[in-house]
C-alpha cells in the first residue's frame, strides 16, 4: 500500500522509432525481475500512442528499498541491455525520485 513513507521513482525514456521492439522486450524481461524485490509496492509501465516514449511510475516501500534493488545483481542481465540502447545515443533516459503526498487507487489490474 502506498503511504506518505513510499519513495517513487519515475522514468522516462525516449528512443529511436527503430528500437521500439528492443525497448519492448527489455521491459518485458524487466518487469519480472522487479516484482521479486522486497519492498516493491507495484509497477505501471506507459507507453505513448504516438511517440517513441516510455514511462515508469515505481512506488517502494522505502528508498532503502529501492537501492537495495538498484544494486541486485539479478538486474545484470537487463540493465546491460538498458545501458546499450542508452550509449548507442538513440535514446535519452530520464529518472527522478519524489516522495508521497497523497494517492488514490480505484482500480488496478496487471498486465506482467
Amino acid at each position: 500500500m502506498i503511504t506518505q513513507d513510499s519513495f517513487v521513482v519515475i522514468t522516462q525514456l525516449t528512443y529511436e522509432p527503430e528500437l521500439r521492439n528492443r525497448v519492448m522486450n527489455l521491459i518485458y524481461e524487466s518487469m519480472p525481475i522487479f516484482k521479486r524485490q522486497e519492498g516493491l509496492i507495484s509497477i505501471t509501465v506507459h507507453h505513448h500512442s504516438r511517440e517513441p516514449k516510455t514511462m515508469t511510475y515505481f512506488a517502494w516501500e522505502s528508498e532503502e528499498d529501492y537501492q537495495k534493488c538498484v544494486i541486485n545483481p539479478e538486474f545484470s542481465s537487463t540493465q546491460s541491455g538498458w545501458k546499450d540502447i542508452v550509449e548507442s545515443g538513440k535514446a535519452k533516459f530520464e529518472l527522478d525520485t519524489y516522495g508521497v503526498i497523497d494517492t488514490y487507487t480505484g482500480h488496478a489490474q496487471t498486465i506482467f
